[in-house]
């Protein structure tokens, strides 16, 4: 992306396929993401930075650094989640799904109707409590989703299109139909997906967890390697598995969490 004097501004990262516009990173967070990049011209340099990078993964968890965390999916992985989450509630959309969906709509506009003329900020603590309504056993069922999405996937989902919509509605006075597109077009964007996945890999151990690296195995793979990273449970009470494993990828120059997964399943 150029701006009118032909100074590169931002990369483009991702584009819609049947219509004009799409995002960019800017170019401050490109030129960032390269001279971070670390060298891994060989198999011991690649195991150290996979180790490195699950450790950090496990220290953001661990401190409550969620959006570190979050940052560190897999971006191929977490569009995969994205999809099958979008597609599940898109599927209930024209039948009884859509009422739930509007349901939830009409709870943002009672909120940004609620807020007195020229206030400078939103709420966004009414919000998260809307949002975290959609995780409910009662909307879930009235959306049509009930044992086929986990409710931290539909709450990532509502999230994303809330923080999006509201964004719209309040700040850039946009009519309805604008922010609905605002909202959806969120929902596609690397970021958004990486919110699916996070809650998807998240939702195999309770928060607070005390995991550990126990070992890490590099396998190689037919476009790039990935890695197998076994983690230990230090905590001993039984509420939680002794062994996770957790996949990891490696993408964009770097190595990114893709799953969690129990040990053996």
């Amino acid at each position: 992306m150029l701006d009118r004097y032909g100074r590169v501004v931002g990369v483009v990262s991702w584009t819609w396929k049947h219509r004009v516009g799409g995002y960019a990173i800017p170019i401050a967070e490109a030129a960032q993401m390269l001279s971070e990049r670390p060298v891994m011209d060989t198999a011991a340099e690649q195991t150290a930075r996979a180790t490195e990078r699950a450790r950090g993964f496990l220290k953001a968890l661990d401190g409550g650094d969620l959006e570190v965390a979050r940052r560190m999916m897999s971006p191929t992985y977490s569009r995969k989640i994205r999809q099958r989450t979008m597609t599940t509630i898109a599927e209930q959309l024209p039948g009884d799904g859509r009422a739930a969906v509007q349901q939830f709509v009409a709870a943002l506009e009672d909120i940004i109707d609620s807020e007195p003329a020229g206030a400078e900020e939103l709420p966004f603590s009414k919000v998260q409590d809307v949002v975290l309504r959609t995780g409910t056993r009662g909307f879930m069922e009235a959306l049509g989703v009930e044992g086929a999405l986990s409710k931290d996937q539909v709450i990532s989902f509502f999230f994303e299109f809330a923080q999006a919509y509201v964004g719209a509605r309040y700040f850039a006075e946009s009519d309805q139909d604008t922010a609905m597109t605002a909202a959806m077009m969120r929902l596609q964007t690397v970021d958004a997906a990486r919110t699916f996945a996070f809650a998807e890999a998240t939702g195999r151990f309770k928060r607070g967890a005390h995991l550990v690296v126990e070992r890490l195995e590099i396998v190689p793979g037919a476009y790039a390697p990935h890695a197998v990273v076994t983690l230990r449970n230090s905590d001993t009470d039984g509420r939680q598995p002794a062994t996770l494993v957790m996949q990891m990828r490696l993408e964009w120059g770097d190595w990114y969490v893709a799953e969690l997964q129990t040990a053996g399943g």
